[in-house]
């Protein structure tokens, strides 16, 4: 599913552009990861699943796009669903800049929405208690969207974006 969403984001921005000359100019897409690390008060462990990152990083980054990434407190994101027998998750964790880059995350007040042609929010338990309800990120989806940017997800079911924004939504599905 990570893998047909990244493909979808991946055309559906490439049509966009071609109707509006100033979209063709941004490569850049910002990547949503939650900064939980924590199951509730259960003490296991959480955080973004890998394969929900890696798989439309993979995507993206063969289609030249820049990939950043954005958590609600900035710094390293904890990372969960960790399968390293998984071709592309192995190719992303041992990418060095990316890996940098997912271990030294951007706050929300570092990112200027201006920048990106697309957000992405991954998926992972952690999203639940750290970006269902998140103004910040809300704000600048919003901004990507109101640019003609696209605003997607897979989120595996695990959270509702409540945060109201004024979106025109389209659903989609996919499988691997």
């Amino acid at each position: 599913m990570a893998f047909a969403a990244g493909i979808i984001l991946a055309f559906h921005y490439l049509a966009a552009a071609q109707n509006n000359p100033s979209m063709s100019m941004k490569t850049k897409i910002l990547f949503v990861v939650t900064s939980h690390d924590q199951k509730g008060n259960t003490g296991e462990p959480t955080g973004y699943y890998l394969s929900e990152v890696s798989h439309p990083w993979e995507v993206l980054h063969n289609a030249g796009y820049v990939i950043d990434f954005v958590s609600p407190k900035g710094g390293k994101a904890p990372v969960d669903g960790f399968n390293l027998d998984d071709n592309v998750n192995s190719k992303f964790w041992n990418d060095k800049t990316y890996r940098y880059k997912v271990e030294h995350t951007f706050k929300p007040s570092e990112i200027n929405p201006d920048d990106y042609a697309a957000i992405f929010y991954a998926g992972g338990h952690g999203a639940m208690w750290d970006l269902a309800d998140n103004t910040e990120l809300a704000k600048i989806a919003q901004t990507i969207y109101e640019q003609n940017g696209v605003v997607s997800a897979v989120l595996e079911n695990s959270v509702k974006l409540t945060t109201p924004i004024r979106f025109k939504l389209t659903t989609c599905s996919g499988r691997n």
